[in-house]
């Protein structure tokens, strides 16, 4: 049993970190494009290497903060969570601003015959 469990978080912890590289390579490449050139999916038709490059950059930034000894380290968790803050206080600035600009619009409902 103690090795069916050892086996079973080997693959869970292995299939995170494959989404977590993944996802976060094409949030770095759409994310880049569209600050680049305007539009999200033009590197990925234009330049598709574009992908490897941004997944080559996410995974060594991961890796490389990965080996650091976190438990002592007090200007690290001082950083991650003012910028946690700062992200947040940017999302709820950004709808507000939406919000404010747009108005509010009753989403389209889910025709569910077709």
């Amino acid at each position: 049993m103690k090795y069916f469990i050892i086996v079973v978080l080997t693959i869970y912890v292995y299939g995170a970190m494959s989404l977590k590289y993944v996802t976060g390579a094409i949030s770095l490449q759409e994310g880049l494009s569209f600050m680049f050139t305007g539009s999200e999916g033009l590197w990925v038709d234009k330049y598709p290497w574009t992908y490897y490059v941004a997944i080559a950059i996410f995974g060594s930034l991961s890796i490389g903060f990965s080996f650091g000894d976190i438990e002592n380290s007090k200007t690290l968790q001082i950083v991650t969570s003012i910028i946690r803050i700062v992200v947040v206080v940017c999302m709820y600035g950004g709808t507000i601003y939406y919000w404010a600009d747009d108005g509010t619009n009753k989403a389209q409902l889910i025709n569910w015959s077709t």
